[in-house]
């Protein structure tokens, strides 16, 4: 518990001033560690939205049979400064485009207005919020990994790509 799967993948994006993709997804830990250990933050400013827009764009590339579920953690204060670049509406469009939910989590400390804004942004997109304290963000991610695995995955087909403009009975049957 508590350790991703020996098939799950993961990229790593930084957002400050510019989103810079520091890890692809095929990685050893070795790397991770050494990349994680050499972040510093730095920049004032964050591309908060284009990081979520970028992110979800190479996810979608993904191959449904190398992942079946795809998702975007995204630890931030929630504050974006866009200038010309993506906006909230446009990460949210690109997320439910793509059908990837982001998690999202944000320091205790961070002015409440961005913290409602970015759990706004995270449930829109199917995800959550989690705050948490200094204490708490050595383990932040640990139990992460047994969320997801205790989470259940519909995979929805249809006979065809025709619209008929109108509502449609859709019926689930589990068991």
């Amino acid at each position: 518990e508590g350790k991703i799967n020996a098939q799950d993948r993961m990229a790593l994006y930084t957002f400050g001033e510019t989103v810079e993709l520091k890890l692809a997804e095929e990685h050893s830990p070795e790397e991770t560690r050494a990349v994680l250990e050499s972040l510093a933050n730095k920049d004032e400013r964050t591309l908060m939205f284009e990081a979520v827009r970028m992110a979800s764009d190479r996810a979608a590339q993904v191959a449904p049979e190398v992942c079946r579920r795809r998702v975007l953690l995204v630890i931030s204060d929630g504050e974006d400064f866009n200038i010309g670049s993506t906006g909230v509406n446009e990460a949210q469009e690109c997320l439910k485009k793509t059908g990837i939910p982001a998690y999202a989590f944000a320091m205790k400390d961070t002015a409440r207005e961005h913290i409602n804004s970015f759990g706004e942004f995270a449930r829109t997109s199917g995800g959550t919020l989690t705050v948490f304290d200094d204490q708490q963000a050595p383990s932040l991610l640990d139990t992460f990994p047994a969320y997801m695995a205790a989470g259940e995955v519909l995979e929805w087909r249809s006979g065809s790509n025709r619209q008929t403009n109108r509502m449609e009975n859709v019926s689930l049957r589990t068991g």
